[in-house]
């Protein structure tokens, strides 16, 4: 066997094409249908560790926003129609990684749901549960119940698309999202927090994927003080979870500890927008 190392992940694709190399194993979207077309070249689908999600800014967003935004994001149409290759997810943890649970009770399209949140905080009393067209009219007011932003990448047509498809999601439980597009370099700064990039952001879409199959690589993630806390999660609570789960070795201990961080993630503290988890593929010579 020959192993090659690759800079360019473009070039790894069209050196299989080019019969240069045998396999792969990190299969560019844009490469899929000339593999499939390809009468030399197989593909196999596996479920990767990667999900793809939206951060929340918890600094700007209280928890009870959180909530009924996650049960306002019409998932069934973002993944229908945006082609994606991926599953739905219902834990924030990949199908294939340890401790993964997949009993909670995880957030679906559901505007009554939400609105019954608002509603218990004491937030659109005046607006019917069920009358849509009163919460699409508050959305468009110059005082809507809540204006938020969604950074999304220049030429990232998924992205871009999602984030109109939730600009009109979120009108139905009042609030006025507006999308933005920024370009990469501005996209570095949010992501290495120069010039307060985080604080700028309502809303900014993320991916995340682990190298081990095991989740002790969120802590960065969810963390107040991890390096990729892109979200702003600033939780005692969640603190002290993963925490524990860095301090014992005790195979029960972790599985409850952290069933207890998907479900409170889930059910209670809503700091993402979880999407999907992406759908990776080998490929090789027939």
């Amino acid at each position: 066997l020959k192993f090659s190392l690759y800079q360019d992940s473009s070039q790894i694709n069209e050196d299989l094409l080019n019969g240069e190399i045998d396999m792969i194993d990190q299969v560019l979207d844009t490469y899929l249908t000339q593999y499939e077309e390809h009468p030399d070249i197989s593909l196999k689908k596996y479920n990767s560790y990667i999900i793809r999600q939206i951060a929340l800014n918890n600094k700007r967003i209280n928890s009870t926003w959180r909530r009924a935004i996650s049960y306002s994001v019409n998932y069934d149409e973002i993944i229908d129609t945006q082609s994606i290759r991926g599953i739905k997810m219902n834990s924030p943890f990949a199908n294939i990684m340890q401790y993964y649970n997949d009993t909670l009770d995880f957030p679906i399209f559901n505007i009554t749901r939400s609105r019954e949140i608002l509603h218990a905080a004491g937030i659109g009393l005046n607006l019917g549960l069920y009358d849509d067209d009163a919460w699409i009219q508050k959305a468009n007011d110059p005082t809507p119940l809540n204006r938020l932003n969604i950074s999304f990448l220049i030429g990232n047509e998924f992205q871009e698309n999602v984030s109109y498809i939730l600009e009109e999601n979120l009108k139905l439980i009042g609030i006025d999202l507006i999308p933005i597009g920024i370009t990469w370099s501005e996209y570095i700064n949010i992501l290495l927090n120069l010039d307060q990039g985080w604080d700028a952001i309502g809303l900014a879409f993320t991916g995340w994927g682990l190298d081990v199959n095991h989740p002790y690589g969120i802590y960065e993630l969810y963390e107040s003080n991890g390096d990729i806390n892109m979200a702003q999660i600033d939780d005692a609570y969640l603190n002290s979870l993963l925490d524990a789960a860095l301090n014992t070795t005790d195979e029960d201990e972790l599985e409850s500890i952290y069933n207890e961080v998907q479900r409170y993630l889930v059910e209670e503290s809503n700091p993402y927008i979880w999407l999907y988890q992406d759908n990776g593929y080998f490929a090789f010579k027939s």
